[in-house]
């Protein structure tokens, strides 16, 4: 199954996909990944990094009810 990146015509190495789901809400996901910490902040550094010029967003519910938010930057 090819990502939404790879259907988007990018390739993997210039992206940096995000994944994530609960009960925070896609700004509480957010706040959560910018409050990640060194060595276990890929996400936080994703966020900020001025190479990424586009982003995809997307968010389903599923069949428990769990929100998912995805957003994929590429550049």
């Amino acid at each position: 199954m090819m990502s939404a990146i790879a259907i988007g015509g990018y390739a993997e190495m210039e992206a940096g996909p995000q994944l994530g789901g609960g009960e925070f809400g896609a700004k509480g996901l957010t706040d959560l990944m910018l409050a990640e910490q060194a060595p276990n902040d890929g996400h936080r550094r994703y966020l900020p990094n001025p190479a990424f010029k586009q982003i995809g967003l997307a968010v389903t519910r599923d069949s428990t009810g769990k929100v998912w938010f995805t957003q994929d930057f590429v550049n």
